[in-house]
């Protein structure tokens, strides 16, 4: 029979391989389904350590470059809730998600969210510990997490300084997360990283308005430049800035119009401009609609007239007389 005291056996899973398809999936049942690639299919080698413990696990991951993605079809299908931490070791990588990007250097920090599309490249050789927590743990909802995911804490930063040395101690020696310490260690690590998580989201809501309208911006430019797109709507804005639609909808939330209020004013304006230029005088009507994703004139009609106040026909005699 075991001693009371003796140390929780959380054993740990190594894998080591030379082979891109079976790092792939070890990716994915190590964390949650991911879409793996590298350009390295020749020379590839990676390594990775997991080491489970109550309230979070530890993988430490060895790599050649790749990338990951946690793509929305992958997130529909399934998978477990939960945030991960990164802490980079060596090499560079870039986070994408809920419209940031995060540049990390070795010593950074950084939180992402699995229920959520996110994008992560490591352009070259790399190692990072990456630690699995439940969104209870950390004591943050949904809306808050996300202002902090994809924000790049440094690693000189007061805040990062305050649990980088432990993360770092717990890279190079990965059983002290579990069965060594009896999963002391993780739990004490987790509850550091929630304060230091809440701390950094209280140093966000000062910047938060600027933040939000530079992405309002960005927002605003992609429609534009993909105005004549057929298939535009908030899901494919959402995606092509890896956040949730449900994001993109409060981010315009307190702005005087919705998302699909933009896109059919955007292509309205659009539709006047084509109307009064001299050069498609030729053009039918009905042909500049459809140009603009106007399939039905008379709602083409009514929504043009409720916009400017005129006729479609009445704005391209502003130039026939």
């Amino acid at each position: 029979m075991a001693r009371a005291d003796a140390p929780t056996p959380f054993k740990s899973t190594a894998v080591t391989t030379e082979h891109p398809h079976v790092w792939a999936k070890h990716v994915a049942s190590s964390f949650v389904p991911l879409e793996f690639s590298t350009q390295n299919t020749e020379t590839f080698s990676g390594r990775m350590e997991t080491v489970p413990a109550p309230r979070a696990s530890a993988t430490l991951i060895q790599a050649e470059s790749h990338t990951v993605t946690r793509t929305p079809e992958l997130i529909e299908d399934g998978g477990e809730s939960a945030y991960k931490i990164g802490l980079q070791i060596k090499g560079r990588a870039t986070l994408c998600q809920d419209g940031r990007e995060a540049h990390l250097e070795p010593g950074d920090l950084v939180i992402y969210d699995t229920t959520r599309p996110y994008l992560l490249t490591y352009p070259s050789e790399m190692s990072s510990l990456v630690l699995m927590v439940s969104p209870q743990s950390l004591g943050l909802d949904e809306s808050e997490i996300q202002h902090l995911t994809a924000v790049r804490l440094p690693g000189d930063s007061t805040l990062t300084k305050l649990v980088g040395p432990l993360l770092g101690e717990v890279a190079h020696h990965p059983q002290l997360f579990g069965a060594a310490t009896h999963g002391r260690l993780a739990s004490n690590a987790v509850d550091l990283l929630a304060t230091v998580f809440r701390t950094a989201l209280d140093i966000q809501v000062v910047r938060r308005h600027d933040d939000a309208e530079l992405m309002r911006n960005r927002v605003l430019h992609f429609i534009r430049f993909h105005i004549r797109n057929p298939e535009l709507n908030a899901k494919m804005i959402a995606d092509a800035h890896y956040m949730s639609v449900r994001s993109l909808y409060a981010l315009f939330e307190e702005s005087e119009r919705s998302i699909a209020q933009i896109i059919r004013a955007e292509r309205l304006e659009g539709a006047m401009r084509d109307l009064t230029d001299p050069a498609q005088l030729s053009k039918p009507i009905a042909g500049i609609a459809s140009t603009w994703q106007f399939l039905d004139a008379a709602n083409f009609s009514r929504a043009f007239k409720a916009h400017f106040g005129m006729t479609p026909r009445a704005a391209r005699a502003l130039v026939t007389g």
